[in-house]
């Protein structure tokens, strides 16, 4: 650990800049934090018993402990440093799940909500036309007995909370790096929901095989390079939506959503037939670039293709709805 970044670090906790810059941050951390009793063994755990969930992830890295140092002292006092890569997780994917475009911090500009991830800054309430607001919202509000398909999983988090809000529904959670699988497999046993929660170890894409994962730090892993450049090499199997629908006699698809960190494309390639058929409303992660276009303006156009309505936010998260049939 470099300790001059961290006393860095420290002198930026009480600069009003960055007050400002992580406002949502220090404030859903500072609300958060009473809640969480922190447990240690082979990974961390955290447990909020309000909730009565028990949730392990990673212990923190340079990255985060680097942060936690520049947050005020009563954020650094309850949450320990070690710990404090866990709580943003449970934080900014349980509390706020990327599954849920309908959720977000309220109150904050993107420019305040350094240490969320895009799809928190690019939410629906984030698109300009107040009339799509409303239809999206209630499009993608999860509802009892909803059949959804998470792609890029990593530890569970956002299935374990998405879950509770559609009793009776079911989440098929793909995930492709093999330590964030055996996190997720572990929260789902841990918190009873092996029901309702189907772990696969898989990387999403055009068609199943084999390739290789490029994987750094936790969720930093894809099977595209420009996007991990510097990552360790993990064999993966690749699989389809098209065969998982079929793998899991799935009668019916109602949400698909894609955080695979550049393979959002190849996995819209594998899920033709899913499109056409069981129509599912579909989130999506379009920030990056594949082959010199943005994966938002490649994702609208397949979907388009498959009658889709699509939504492009502004910083490229997309929602497509489908559209009824001529």
């Amino acid at each position: 650990m470099n300790t001059l970044r961290i006393l860095k670090a420290r002198v930026l906790a009480i600069h009003p800049a960055r007050r400002r810059s992580h406002a949502a941050l220090i404030n859903q951390l500072s609300g958060l934090a009473p809640r969480l009793i922190f447990e240690a063994g082979s990974d961390p755990l955290i447990r909020l018993s309000d909730e009565g969930v028990s949730l392990a992830g990673f212990w923190s890295d340079d990255a985060a402990r680097i942060l936690h140092a520049s947050m005020p002292a009563e954020i650094r006092k309850a949450i320990p440093a070690r710990y404090f890569r866990l709580a943003r997780d449970v934080l900014t994917r349980f509390i706020y799940p990327h599954m849920r475009p309908d959720l977000k911090p309220e109150g904050y500009t993107p420019a305040q909500m350094i240490g969320f991830h895009g799809q928190h800054k690019d939410a629906i309430a984030d698109l300009a036309d107040p009339i799509a607001r409303d239809k999206l919202l209630a499009a993608f509000r999860p509802k009892p007995g909803d059949i959804m398909l998470d792609g890029g999983a990593f530890v569970g988090f956002g299935a374990l909370a998405t879950s509770r809000a559609m009793p009776g529904g079911r989440i098929i959670a793909v995930e492709a790096a093999g330590a964030c699988f055996q996190l997720l497999k572990k929260n789902i046993e841990t918190n009873g929901a092996s029901e309702t929660i189907a772990p696969v170890h898989a990387a999403l894409w055009s068609t199943p095989g084999e390739r290789t994962l490029k994987r750094e730090f936790a969720q930093a892993a894809s099977l595209i390079d420009d996007v991990v450049p510097e990552g360790k090499d993990e064999t993966v199997e690749t699989t389809t939506i098209d065969h998982l629908v079929e793998r899991f006699k799935l009668e019916r698809l109602d949400m698909l959503s894609l955080t695979i960190n550049g393979a959002e494309i190849a996995a819209l390639d594998g899920a033709r037939q899913t499109l056409l058929t069981l129509r599912p409303r579909i989130r999506l992660a379009g920030w990056y670039q594949v082959d010199g276009q943005p994966i938002a303006t490649q994702a609208a156009r397949r979907l388009e293709a498959a009658g889709y309505q699509v939504f492009v936010g502004p910083r490229g998260n997309v929602l497509g709805l489908p559209m009824a049939r001529q």
